[in-house]
């Protein structure tokens, strides 16, 4: 029984040892993007300045009200936050995981009072 268990091991380390065993290249950052809407009528808001507070990194909405950040990392949280002048400010917390593609997170924003 041995010997069995002596050969396996000698064959896998020569099969091994004659193949390209190359690291598998996991991908380890995720993206994030949504629309910023009314919270009325769900219509996209312009000029919407939509920070990522743990990075500093910002953006600034179009017409269509979209927004990306991308190279998040899997497993740490990340905060979101939206704001206009005339709308209350909105914040959301998002945590990538190992999941492929980007993460949808749509912001309302509602009108002052």
């Amino acid at each position: 029984m041995k010997n069995i268990i002596y050969a396996i091991l000698i064959s896998l380390v020569f099969i091994c040892g004659n193949t390209s065993c190359e690291e598998i290249d996991y991908t380890t950052k995720s993206s994030v993007c949504g629309t910023v809407i009314e919270a009325t009528d769900n219509t996209p808001i312009e000029g919407v300045i939509v920070t990522n507070l743990s990075t500093g990194e910002n953006c600034i909405t179009k017409v269509d009200g979209r927004y990306e950040f991308h190279n998040l990392s899997f497993g740490k949280t990340y905060k979101i936050y939206a704001e206009k002048d005339g709308y209350m400010p909105s914040s959301q917390s998002i945590a990538p995981s190992r999941v492929p593609g980007n993460i949808e997170l749509n912001i309302r924003l509602e009108k002052r009072p």
